[in-house]
């Protein structure tokens, strides 16, 4: 079973850390193993940028799964 699978891109406009517009693109991705699908702001849909923010999602969301065991 894949670890994530991108469900759906859409093009967005959303603020980065210093609250300036960023023109990019809404990813929605799904986590089997957390029966969960979440959304992740990127800035272009470059393989490699899509890939690294999913992949760092889905770090942080499996040390939130540790914290309860």
């Amino acid at each position: 079973m894949a670890d994530y699978i991108i469900e759906h891109t859409q093009p967005t406009v959303y603020t980065d850390n210093k609250g300036s517009a960023v023109t990019g693109f809404a990813v929605s991705v799904t986590f089997p193993e957390f029966d969960e699908t979440h959304q992740i702001n990127v800035p272009k849909l470059d393989p490699s940028v899509v890939k690294a923010a999913v992949e760092t999602l889905l770090e942080q969301r499996r040390a939130l799964a540790s914290l309860g065991g």
